[in-house]
């Protein structure tokens, strides 16, 4: 079962996987932990998701463009 609240290694990975990985979602306990950090920072899950939707976006278009330029 999860722990219902994030630890000091809960928050030092995020740190890790966004400064040096330049991805959260690198990490391999995101999808367990992610539950409990929604909860607590509900701001950061949302950020995450939309920047996953902007990059997919942005993916589709640079293939449109190069396909009919």
């Amino acid at each position: 079962m999860p722990e219902e609240r994030l630890t000091a290694d809960d928050y030092d990975a995020i740190e890790y996987f966004h400064r040096e990985k330049g991805d959260i979602t690198r990490w391999s306990r995101w999808e367990e932990r992610k539950p409990i950090i929604r909860e607590i920072h509900p701001e950061l899950v949302d950020a995450i998701e939309r920047l996953t939707a902007a990059e997919r976006t942005l993916l589709a278009v640079v293939e449109f463009v190069l396909k009919y330029h």
